[in-house]
């Protein structure tokens, strides 16, 4: 693995987009074809997004909740914030704040335990009031721009809060420094035996711990291409995530339990599977919630 002293998350972004610029994320769309984003091309993008939120007037040390609907999308807004000091939070975006859906309510608890940050959407977010409307940005209108600084972290600094899901009460903020992702993502790498051969398939949401670290972040940090299919394509045709492990050779993939079910339901339905091909599989990862036997088997 690398030398990690020292480093945090925007050398490990660097050194992807330098060494391996072959390698990078492939956005699977709903009709399984996909759309590739080089590591130096997320640099590049998420780049002129940062110094144009530093032109807008964000500066270090700033909170960012990003609650876009697509995950290219979600990974550009977090690299940008990464590279300029924001310190952000990816929340599910809801339909509205004007009801008590769950996604809604930990939106507004966040919000204000975070006193008012930048929000960035997809599109307008309803039933805020003026308060929340004034600290939101559509994701199309976030201001780019060719000339900034990129800020050096120490590995100790503040890098994200990942937030709890709020089911047992408000939603609590885990304040995660470079260096608690740093071991984290080296534990993964090296758990799991990683390599830059590898590719990691994804189908779980970015604010989910599983979707974001394991098969986002771990990616860049030991480099390898990673996948990622939007939650709800594969909860409309589970066959996508499917096709994607035999057609891109994904060798590390997973989700909560529930997933393998839908898989199980899905494919009992189907009076014609395919020749899939999963031969390069060296590790479906199943967590987070209780497991069951029976299901793996």
């Amino acid at each position: 693995l690398l030398d990690m002293s020292g480093l945090t998350l925007p050398d490990f972004l660097r050194h992807a987009a330098k060494a391996f610029p072959d390698l990078g994320i492939y956005y699977v769309r709903e009709d399984g074809t996909t759309d590739r984003q080089l590591y130096p091309e997320l640099m590049k993008e998420a780049e002129s997004l940062a110094f144009g939120l530093q032109q807008s007037g964000y500066k270090a040390g700033d909170k960012a909740m990003i609650a876009t609907e697509s995950n290219r999308e979600t990974i550009n807004c977090l690299w940008a914030c990464f590279l300029c000091g924001i310190i952000p939070t990816i929340l599910q975006p809801p339909v509205s704040l004007a009801d008590d859906s769950p996604a809604a309510v930990k939106m507004k608890n966040v919000f204000y335990q975070l006193d008012n940050p930048l929000v960035i959407s997809s599109k307008p977010i309803i039933g805020g009031g003026k308060e929340f409307s004034d600290c939101t940005k559509l994701f199309s209108e976030l201001p780019k721009s060719d000339k900034g600084e990129i800020i050096k972290p120490s590995p100790d600094d503040l890098a994200f809060i990942q937030f709890s899901s709020g089911s047992t009460g408000e939603p609590k903020g885990i304040l995660l420094t470079h260096q608690n992702l740093k071991v984290n993502m080296n534990s993964i790498a090296t758990g799991l035996n990683l390599n830059h051969q590898d590719n990691t398939g994804n189908w779980m949401p970015l604010y989910h711990d599983m979707g974001l670290i394991g098969y986002h972040l771990t990616p860049i940090f030991y480099t390898h291409s990673q996948y990622h299919i939007e939650t709800i394509d594969f909860i409309k045709n589970p066959s996508l995530w499917l096709d994607t492990m035999s057609n891109a050779r994904i060798s590390v993939t997973g989700c909560p339990n529930f997933g393998l079910a839908v898989v199980l339901r899905h494919l009992k339905r189907k009076t014609n599977v395919p020749e899939w091909d999963f031969s390069p599989m060296k590790a479906m990862l199943n967590g987070a919630e209780p497991i069951s036997v029976k299901i793996m088997e």
